[in-house]
């Protein structure tokens, strides 16, 4: 794939990422539902505090500055974005989606984050363990999106961050994600992850993988700089090892 190829490859995820490209789920049986007026009703941040599912009704735009939209500060959390777009504010932002590194098992699924470009802040932070992003895009963040360990990301998308696409702490899984036009590493995962059948292009670098890592099927072209780099006792590979289950 040459560069006129990658440049409509990177036009069809930020598409994507507007969330046009995800068919809306319905709102009900029992789930909590999240809509603009909750936000505009709040001095700073909507925060999640109890367990349970959670679902966007329409696309947020997020005009507050130095806050996150959404802080979940519950374990066991579904937050379901509905096929809408979380959008921040721009330079002053701070996470679009936060979770502190004390709660575990939120699920963040299908939709976009985008404009959340505060300093060393991004669209989706998550430092819990064992998180789950699933169909989210994230573009034009500062970071587009980091989990933090035993995480799995699955059918997910990073463009135009201005640093890191896709970050994963130790012992993660990442499965067909993409990345392109980052302005650091496509995709990056800490010690003993396990990356199956993605894809990074046009980034300044393609993927970086700490030591121990899998990198099974995955593609690598026209970034600045690596394509794949694993540390070591990696395995790069076109074979799924047995110990590891895609689904």
């Amino acid at each position: 794939m040459r560069r006129g190829q990658t440049a409509r490859w990177v036009a069809g995820a930020a598409l994507a990422a507007t969330g046009l490209l995800l068919p809306a789920a319905r709102a009900g049986d029992g789930r909590t539902e999240i809509a603009p007026a909750d936000f505009a009703a709040l001095p700073y941040t909507y925060t999640i505090t109890q367990p349970g599912s959670y679902v966007l009704t329409d696309t947020v735009r997020f005009t507050k500055e130095l806050a996150h939209g959404i802080m979940v500060v519950a374990d066991n959390v579904t937050l379901d974005l509905n096929g809408f777009a979380l959008i921040g504010p721009g330079a002053n932002s701070g996470y679009g989606i936060f979770q502190p590194a004390t709660n575990r098992n939120l699920t963040v699924r299908n939709g976009s984050i985008t404009g959340w470009k505060g300093v060393l802040y991004g669209g989706l932070q998550l430092d819990g363990f064992g998180n789950r992003a699933e169909r989210v895009q994230v573009s034009e963040n500062y970071y587009g999106m980091t989990l933090g360990p035993g995480a799995l990301a699955k059918d997910c998308v990073a463009c135009s961050n201005s640093l890191d696409g896709i970050r994963l702490d130790q012992d993660s899984l990442l499965i067909g994600c993409r990345a392109a036009n980052n302005g650091s590493s496509g995709i990056s995962a800490d010690d003993a992850g396990v990356l199956v059948d993605c894809e990074v292009r046009a980034n300044a670098a393609g993927i970086s993988a700490s030591w121990q890592s899998v990198v099974k099927g995955c593609v690598a072209e026209d970034n600045a700089g690596h394509g794949i780099f694993a540390g070591m006792g990696s395995v790069i590979s076109m074979d799924v090892p047995p110990y590891v289950t895609v689904s």
